[in-house]
């Protein structure tokens, strides 16, 4: 009785794996809306970053064509605005009533372009919204563009 030493045995404790999130979290809900509201900087970080993650891919993806559209559409209005503007600027120089109409016509683009901004940034926000509700919505035209992102 006196003088045993019992032994311990060195038992190894395995460390607990962490648990992976789902696809549909919380975090790749907040990362989703996101890529929405920052723009197409921050969607194509994201595409690459969370690409192992299929709800934050689509929704960076979907994000990314919808700013490669509002890119295109801009520029086509930009420039039509501009001609319209400009020419009757010109015709102007002949005639003070087409001068005011040229005159008028600046303020109906400007008034146009605001409501398009206008348009864009509500757009982003219900988009924004849909995603953190993590809802997996289709852009109608654009969704073809980025079924061909997501695949790759």
């Amino acid at each position: 009785m006196a003088g045993k030493i019992a032994s311990v045995e060195e038992v190894e404790v395995s460390k607990p794996v962490e648990a992976q999130k789902p696809p549909s979290s919380v975090d790749g809900h907040a990362f989703g809306a996101l890529v929405y509201i920052f723009g197409i900087l921050i969607a194509a970080i994201i595409f690459i970053v969370k690409k192992d993650d299929p709800y934050v891919k689509y929704h960076a993806a979907q994000a990314i064509v919808f700013d490669i559209a509002v890119i295109i559409v801009s520029f086509i209005i930009s420039i039509l605005a501009i001609f319209v503007v400009f020419i009757f600027m010109f015709l102007g120089l002949f005639s003070p009533a087409i001068f005011l109409l040229g005159f008028a016509s600046f303020w109906v683009v400007w008034i146009a372009i605001m409501v398009f901004s206008l348009a864009l940034l509500l757009l982003r926000l219900f988009f924004a919204w849909k995603a953190y509700q993590g809802t997996k919505f289709r852009l109608p035209i654009l969704s073809g563009f980025v079924d061909k992102m997501v695949a790759n």
